[in-house]
């Protein structure tokens, strides 16, 4: 839930100054390339009008699990975990709905045509889920 701070770098300073010399810290982090925001942006601020009584940020908010939800490019979020790490990697997935974001009756009919290779290459750039792993402390 690091996603939710406002202050997710003092929570990574932290992790790292909790584990051990050989610990890992993994987890999961929201993709802001992810394409999510923007079918929100369209659906729920454009088409449904809604730009006249609340924010863009507030769009995103309504169609996230919260106003404090924050969302991470995958250098961005690998470059924060190498400023304290010594080593970092980081992925992207998603779910079926991140690549084709149609209701799910088509959704399903075009997914199924697609390869596995196809869904997975696109996947791993628009997912909505940015997962890391960071290893080798630093000594303090």
């Amino acid at each position: 839930m690091i996603h939710h701070s406002a202050h997710t770098a003092r929570i990574v300073r932290n992790v790292h100054r909790w584990l051990r010399a050989d610990g890992a810290f993994a987890g999961m982090v929201y993709h802001r390339d992810s394409t999510r925001l923007p079918v929100a942006l369209i659906r729920d601020w454009i088409l449904a009008c809604n730009w006249r009584s609340h924010s863009v940020d507030e769009a995103l908010w309504r169609n996230t699990d919260g106003f404090t939800a924050r969302f991470y490019p995958a250098d961005h979020w690998r470059d924060l975990l190498l400023a304290f790490f010594d080593e970092a990697h980081t992925s992207v997935q998603g779910l079926d709905v991140d690549l084709l974001p149609l209701p799910e009756p088509w959704r399903r009919m075009v997914w199924e045509r697609l390869s596995l290779a196809t869904r997975e290459r696109h996947l791993r750039r628009v997912g909505h889920f940015l997962l890391f792993q960071a290893r080798s402390v630093r000594d303090p």
